[in-house]
C-alpha cells in the first residue's frame, strides 16, 4: 500500500510543476493552453450571408408538390437541419430530426440544392470547420 502512495505523490507532484510552469507561460507537454484566437474571421454564405441562405433553403422547400403533405392542412411541420461547414467551404455530416420524416428528407435535399457558396471561418489565419444548426418550421393553411 505504501508503494501505490508514492508513486500517487510522485505522479501529483509531477503533475503539480507541470502546472507551475504552464502558467509561468512555458510550453509544457498535456496541457493544452487556455487559446484566444487574436484574429477571427466568421463563416460568410457568399449569396447574401446567411439571410441570403435562408432565403434559398427557402425557395426549394416546396410542399405543395408532394402529396404526402396535403393531410397536415392546418398543422406546423418543424425540422431542426445541423451540418458542418468544413475547412474548403463544403457541406458535410448533414441531419435533419423532426417529427416528419419525408419533411426532414424534403429539408436535408433543400440544404443540398443550395449553390453552397460558403467562406470557412478563420482563426489566427488558419481555416476551421464550422457547425450549424438550422431550426425550419413550417406552417400549412
Amino acid at each position: 500500500m505504501e508503494k501505490d502512495s508514492a508513486e500517487f505523490t510522485s505522479h501529483q507532484n509531477e503533475f503539480i510543476k507541470k502546472i507551475e510552469k504552464f502558467e509561468n507561460g512555458e510550453k509544457v507537454e498535456g496541457v493544452l493552453k487556455n487559446h484566444i484566437p487574436e484574429k477571427i474571421k466568421y463563416l460568410d454564405y457568399k449569396n447574401g450571408g446567411i439571410g441570403g441562405f435562408r432565403n434559398e433553403i427557402g425557395k426549394f422547400l416546396i410542399i405543395e408538390n408532394f402529396p404526402y403533405f396535403y393531410n397536415y392542412d392546418g398543422k406546423g411541420l418543424r425540422s431542426e437541419l445541423t451540418f458542418t461547414i468544413d475547412k474548403e467551404g463544403q457541406i458535410k455530416n448533414v441531419t435533419a430530426t423532426g417529427d416528419n420524416d419525408n419533411f426532414n428528407t424534403l429539408v436535408k435535399v433543400a440544404l443540398y440544392k443550395t449553390s453552397g457558396n460558403w467562406i470557412p471561418s478563420e482563426m489566427d489565419g488558419r481555416k476551421v470547420n464550422d457547425n450549424l444548426r438550422l431550426p425550419i418550421t413550417f406552417q400549412l393553411n
